[in-house]
C-alpha cells in the first residue's frame, strides 16, 4: 500500500505557481552621461588661386579644351595642367 508523504517529498506534484521575489528598489545618484566621440574630421582647405596665365595650345579639330585647375589628394592640392578633350 502507498503511503501518503508530503507534497515537498513528492516533486512530480505541482504545487502551485512560481513565486517571484523582485529586489527592493534603492534609489541614488543618477548614473553619470554616456559620452560619444565625434567622428573625425576631415579639413580641407581652399585651393590656392589660379595660376596667372596657361598658354593654350592650338585648337584641334573635334576636341574641347578643358582649362587647368586645382585637385585634392590626400596630401593636399595639385595643379593638373589644361588638356584637349573629346
Amino acid at each position: 500500500m502507498l503511503s501518503a508523504a508530503p507534497a515537498e517529498a513528492r516533486p512530480w506534484i505541482y504545487a502551485g505557481p512560481p513565486v517571484v521575489v523582485r529586489p527592493p528598489v534603492v534609489v541614488g545618484p543618477p548614473p553619470p552621461p554616456v559620452v560619444i566621440a565625434p567622428p573625425p574630421v576631415t579639413i580641407i582647405r581652399p585651393p590656392p588661386p589660379v595660376p596667372p596665365y596657361e598658354m593654350v595650345p592650338l585648337p584641334r579639330r573635334g576636341y574641347v579644351w578643358e582649362p587647368g585647375r586645382w585637385f585634392w589628394t590626400p596630401r593636399g592640392y595639385i595643379w593638373r595642367r589644361g588638356r584637349w578633350r573629346r
